[in-house]
């Protein structure tokens, strides 16, 4: 029954084989105290069902120990609740595996701090979708530090828009190598333009007459600058 996991004390939590944790449903880790949720170690946390992972409370991942984060995968990172990004410090993102932050969604990504994202290693960088990387804010994207250009893909800056674009910090753009800068500048570049009608002229000199076709128009002595059309029409 779940209520027997909450007699388990951390000594006994840190001895479980990680594959034990594969069986664990959110009733029974629902049972844990904070105390208990310390004593997780990251091969144990990487072994725990989604299902868990989504159903875990604010005050359970605020347990959570920063080296337990070693051990998120991208199946339980994307499943995370998005406020739960708010409440994590430097020590803990920066533990996580590259490999855990190809679970990052946009909402997520949103929810930290500039602070916090300066933290991250270019590796983790490079490890996030373009469509959750082009959900940074321009305050996040202003924050970001030249030691982390390097960790951004071709395909993470052009999922950039042109707003994001303008809001990287010179100091970034300038760490940026010339590959980089031409896929941040392909922004501009993949902008469509509309094409232009061309508009007909119209001869200023030719007067148009209401109800009268064009040809028979072309008779009137109006209708010819030389004057040769209206000799022929009065016979001089």
């Amino acid at each position: 029954p779940p209520k027997f996991f909450g007699m388990l004390d951390p000594s006994e939590i840190r001895q479980m084989a990680p594959e034990a944790m594969a069986g664990f449903t959110p009733e029974q880790f629902s049972q844990f105290d904070n105390k208990d949720i310390g004593a997780f170690q990251p091969k144990q946390v990487g072994q725990l069902p989604p299902k868990v992972m989504a159903a875990m409370t604010e005050a359970q991942f605020g347990a959570l120990p920063p080296t337990a984060f070693a051990g998120f995968n991208p199946n339980q990172v994307k499943v995370l609740p998005p406020k739960f990004f708010g409440m994590l410090d430097p020590s803990e993102i920066r533990q996580m595996a590259p490999a855990a932050m190809d679970g990052l969604t946009g909402q997520q990504i949103m929810r930290m701090a500039p602070g916090l994202l300066q933290s991250l290693r270019p590796k983790q960088i490079a490890a996030i979708k373009p469509t959750a990387i082009d959900d940074l804010t321009q305050q996040q994207l202003a924050a970001l530090t030249p030691q982390q250009a390097p960790g951004f893909t071709s395909e993470q800056l052009r999922a950039f828009s042109d707003q994001q674009g303008k809001a990287l910090s010179q100091t970034f753009v300038n760490a940026l190598t010339p590959e980089q800068k031409a896929s941040l500048n392909d922004v501009d570049a993949a902008s469509p333009v509309a094409p232009v009608t061309p508009v007909t002229p119209i001869n200023p000199e030719t007067p148009t007459v209401p109800g009268v076709s064009t040809a028979l128009q072309s008779l009137h002595p109006f209708g010819n600058s030389s004057g040769l059309a209206s000799s022929a029409w009065f016979g001089g």
